[in-house]
């Protein structure tokens, strides 16, 4: 694990910065400002880090964890108000569902960094309009930084939130192609509501294995539709591939 600090995360916005650079955000998307959200919050609107009854000199970044990996962080003005209130909203939107799924599931919290898969503010007030998904050249750079994320943090289990990341993902591990395609459905992945050993190439040429499992989005009332492959019906279904995932992890570890 590497020690939280500033240059921690800096190294974080430094990549983000030359992989997807200021002249590729295409209309409505805006880079996200220099000052962060200091309290619990996804990355790169905070440090990514769940920071709720944490000493700050405990926390460490979790290399070899869980990397939670959302859409886009949020609107031009959600921002703005979490930076304000010092954290994002923890008891509604994305994060009261998701911290349910993670506890139920008994991930440990510390070892989790919160992130996404697209880059920028939607413009305004509005986050559910986000124009970067479907920009060729911006989702590219985007891609480029997602690798560079898994580069940095090489996290032994994803969680994927939604239907559009599976497919981001999934074009950067073969092991994933079965979400690739011009538009997911959940019975794509309940077909496969978990892989195991999914290699994604590392800067230095080598390949870095993970276990990923696709889940719908919390704040969002289609998971309890699912019906993943092996498991429970419904949310239920999500909580216990997510915890089958780790439970994969620290067999490996021990073994």
């Amino acid at each position: 694990m590497r020690p939280l600090s500033d240059e921690t995360i800096s190294l974080l916005n430094e990549a983000m910065s030359k992989t997807v650079p200021l002249d590729s955000y295409p209309s409505r998307v805006l880079p996200m400002p220099v000052e962060r959200i200091a309290g619990t919050a996804f990355f790169p609107g905070g440090s990514g880090l769940y920071l709720e009854d944490r000493e700050p000199a405990s926390v460490v970044f979790p290399v070899g964890g869980v990397m939670i990996l959302g859409h886009n962080f949020d609107s031009e003005a959600g921002f703005m108000a979490s930076v304000a209130r010092g954290k994002e909203k923890l008891t509604s939107g994305t994060w009261a569902p998701l911290l349910r799924v993670l506890k139920e599931a008994d991930i440990p919290l510390a070892q989790c960094f919160f992130t996404n898969a697209f880059i920028g503010l939607c413009e305004g007030n509005d986050n559910r309009k986000y124009r970067g998904r479907d920009d060729g050249a911006f989702r590219a750079a985007c891609r480029v930084f997602l690798s560079a994320q898994i580069d940095f943090q090489r996290p032994r289990l994803i969680v994927t939130l939604g239907l559009h990341v599976p497919r981001m993902i999934a074009e950067l591990s073969p092991d994933l192609s079965a979400w690739i395609g011009p538009k997911l459905r959940l019975t794509d992945i309940d077909a496969a509501p978990l892989v195991r050993e999914a290699g994604f190439r590392l800067g230095d040429g080598s390949t870095h294995r993970a276990v990923v499992v696709p889940i719908a989005h919390p704040s969002r009332p289609n998971g309890c539709r699912r019906k993943p492959a092996g498991f429970s019906p419904g949310r239920k279904g999500e909580i216990e591939a997510v915890r089958a995932g780790w439970r994969a992890v620290l067999t490996e570890a021990r073994a």
